[in-house]
């Protein structure tokens, strides 16, 4: 597949699986770090971890670099769980400005996720219940966290922000929303049973066979999604055996890759590109 098919299908539709991708033995987050790298404008770097991958496993001997011993990450109540179905969500919900890009790469095993296009439900949405659309476009989501497991210290994060991020046009151009995460409302009172109902709305349409749909991932593929717009999920690991090794890319860092593409099919050599808008390669 041509470089720039693979960009543009990342962005629209949303997702895109890399077949055949280098080995990973040590599940160090080499391979994925080297195609980011090479394809992305490389990975996002967690303010605690050591790594700028996660890692989330079935396999007791492998585990996030940093983490503090007997935390139990994997018996937890959070998104590390394998052993637990997770919800449809969007990743970085709650602190700065999210990862434009979201990557699995499968070095081990198989698993099973749930996708949804989150600008399809918005749109259907609007369509629909214009009247709930408004409300998750006006009123923020609250979510907080509290991460504790790391070595490096605790990350405490609270964030306020609509469900659908618009743009001045009224055109969606992010969806952000974690359901794992989600912490008191601070919604006006009166206005609660309309944003509530406007809410489940939204969650059961992400979730319905109309708009959601799974994948089965396999050992040596990778996942790029579009973090700003699709959704994704676990849809239940029972039986199975995986690692999965993942990071984010910034909007910044794609842009960049996506722009020194343009200027190496348009001729332009190195630094003379500046100034240049995209648009103009």
């Amino acid at each position: 597949v041509p470089r720039d098919e693979m960009l543009r299908a990342i962005i629209d539709p949303g997702a895109t699986i890399v077949e055949g991708m280098p080995d990973d033995p040590r599940f160090d987050g080499s391979a994925l770090a080297e195609v980011a790298a090479e394809y992305l404008g490389g990975l996002q770097k967690h303010p605690r971890r050591d790594n700028a991958h996660w890692t989330i496993s079935t396999e007791e001997t492998v585990s996030n670099s940093n983490m503090v011993a007997g935390t139990g990450v994997r018996n937890a109540t959070n998104a590390y769980d394998t052993k637990k179905q997770l919800c449809n969500h969007t990743d970085q919900s709650l602190y700065g400005e999210p990862g434009l890009l979201l990557a699995f790469h499968c070095a081990f095993g198989e698993g099973n996720n749930s996708l949804t296009d989150g600008f399809a439900v918005g749109y259907a949405l609007r369509e629909r219940h214009p009247e709930q659309f408004a409300m998750l476009a006006r009123y923020g989501m609250n979510a907080g966290r509290h991460l504790g497991y790391y070595a490096s210290g605790s990350l405490l994060c609270d964030t306020v922000h609509p469900v659908l991020r618009l743009d001045k046009a009224g055109n969606m151009y992010r969806v952000q929303y974690h359901e794992s995460y989600r912490t008191p409302l601070t919604v006006p009172y009166d206005e609660f049973p309309a944003y509530m109902a406007a809410l489940d709305t939204f969650y059961a349409m992400v979730h319905s066979p109309e708009f959601q749909t799974h994948i089965k991932m396999q050992q040596g593929e990778l996942l790029i999604m579009n973090n700003w717009r699709t959704m994704h999920g676990r849809a239940g690991l029972a039986g199975k055996t995986r690692t999965i090794l993942g990071g984010t890319v910034t909007r910044e860092a794609f842009y960049s890759s996506v722009r020194q593409h343009a200027a190496q099919q348009a001729g332009v050599p190195t630094a003379k590109e500046v100034g240049v808008p995209t648009a103009g390669f």
